[in-house]
């Protein structure tokens, strides 16, 4: 953490300077900004991670107010980055860990950035052993990665279909993270991944049929949680609306509205996700009831 000067005047001039051989973060924060005190041991930790490519000043508001009208923050907290001279980027929310990582990328050569590449090279040709084994190299010396974390698990769990046992270590790698890596939205997402890959079943075509011949709310929740589970999104939700729309009983009702839930968490594609919350809602405030087939093939 770098030593501010005592003049406000001095301020900019010596962040310029600073900049211009890192990433420089300046904090701005103050004793009463409850976010402010969970911001700040996360910044700290890059600081620590990324040293000397990332310098953090902190500014305590209380004791140099002036400093917030020379930045042009207007409330806490407030998080500048400067780069080279200039500022060139800023969040005023405390942000998870993994989004803060995503505004440092540009500006930060990562150790990992090769690794990452091989890896990604590795599974797209197919070669699932050495992509995962790459990947595994990586989190063994970028453990506190919560983005990293969380794409390994993704990628263990695509190649779960073919080797089921991998689910197991996705299972360890979630149960053995810190804290602040189980409190990702991304480390979320990929534990709503494992909770349904964990209900496979692993027999879509007689689940289809079996509901073909008989689409009892029961049968109906077992083929929509099958095709989640593979990855069939759009299908698994219509399903999934329909039995929420019809007379079922509460127990297979809280059933559907806990995997659709868990559908629009995993899902990646988040402006799907929004369309799949808003069209759920409407149903909601309708709760109208239908007899309509479903289509799931």
């Amino acid at each position: 953490m770098s030593n501010m000067p005592p003049e406000p005047t001095a301020f900019l001039p010596y962040v310029v300077s600073l900049s211009q051989n890192s990433l420089v973060l300046i904090d701005f924060q103050a004793s009463w900004c409850s976010p402010c005190k969970a911001l700040l041991p996360v910044l700290e930790r890059l600081e620590q991670e990324f040293s000397p490519q990332l310098q953090l000043v902190v500014v305590d508001v209380e004791q140099q107010p002036e400093l917030m009208a020379i930045m042009q923050v207007r409330g806490l907290p407030s998080v500048l980055l400067y780069y080279h001279g200039r500022e060139v980027s800023r969040f005023t929310t405390a942000l998870p860990e993994g989004q803060i990582r995503q505004l440092l990328a540009p500006y930060i050569q990562q150790p990992g950035d090769r690794l990452r590449k091989q890896a990604e090279q590795c599974i797209t040709r197919q070669d699932w052993q050495q992509g995962l084994a790459l990947w595994r190299q990586l989190i063994e010396q970028q453990p506190g990665n919560a983005a990293d974390v969380a794409r390994y698990c993704q990628r263990l769990m695509d190649a779960s279909k073919q080797q089921p046992q991998l689910l197991s270590e996705v299972s360890v790698l979630l149960d053995n993270a810190a804290a602040h890596i189980q409190r990702d939205p991304a480390i979320q997402q990929a534990l709503s991944r494992w909770h349904l890959l964990q209900r496979r079943e692993n027999n879509l075509d007689a689940l289809r049929q079996r509901f073909r011949h008989r689409p009892t709310p029961a049968n109906r929740l077992a083929l929509a949680q099958e095709l989640a589970a593979e990855e069939q999104y759009d299908q698994a939700f219509k399903l999934l609306i329909g039995l929420l729309r019809r007379p079922c009983p509460d127990n297979l009702e809280k059933q559907g509205q806990a995997l659709l839930i868990e559908l629009i968490n995993i899902l990646p594609d988040r402006a799907r996700a929004n369309r799949y919350r808003r069209e759920w809602f409407s149903h909601q405030r309708r709760r109208g009831w239908s007899e309509e087939p479903d289509q799931t093939d």
